[in-house]
């Protein structure tokens, strides 16, 4: 055998005992139960936070408080519940990889949703017959054929008439 062999049979090539790569990818990470009730403690904190803000109207800001409280709640139980506080950095890197790409999603969507008012709604819509008979209708509560309305009844739709034969 050679000694190249005999180095990677007896670990000899290992010099940091205490790197990730050499440490057990199963064991179990021992958690004591003090942790899980301060964490499950403080989700219950920021719930009733939630509720709370949910009924304070905070202009624009509601939706950055909903947002940051919902980010340390998924935090909390990601690191602590789903064990990654204790995994691999590899773990860590593709967890950090997710929420990158989430934010990412994030921004798009906001950004589309900001925008919307910065374009000209569709002239088609706004001058379209049909929706000015139908808006014409309801303002008299749904009977055009009453007196003042700009809505013109006929029998048969324009353009359809039958012939009548002589």
């Amino acid at each position: 055998m050679s000694e190249v062999s005999k180095a990677v049979a007896s670990g000899a090539h290992r010099v940091d005992t205490h790197a990730s790569s050499n440490q057990d990818p199963h064991a179990e990470h021992e958690v004591p139960m003090s942790t899980y009730v301060m964490v499950f403690l403080a989700l219950m904190v920021l719930l009733v936070i939630t509720v709370v803000a949910a009924f304070i109207n905070l202009g624009e800001a509601n939706m950055i408080v909903a947002m940051t409280i919902a980010i340390i709640k998924a935090a909390l139980v990601i690191l602590y519940f789903m064990h990654v506080k204790f995994a691999s950095r590899l773990t860590k890197v593709f967890v950090a990889a997710a929420f990158v790409w989430l934010s990412i999603m994030f921004v798009l969507t906001w950004t589309d949703y900001i925008s919307r008012p910065w374009l000209s709604a569709s002239r088609g819509w706004d001058e379209n017959p049909v929706k000015a008979a139908y808006d014409a209708g309801t303002a008299n509560h749904g009977h055009p054929a009453e007196a003042n309305s700009p809505v013109e009844t006929h029998d048969v739709a324009p353009g359809l008439e039958t012939k009548q034969p002589r």
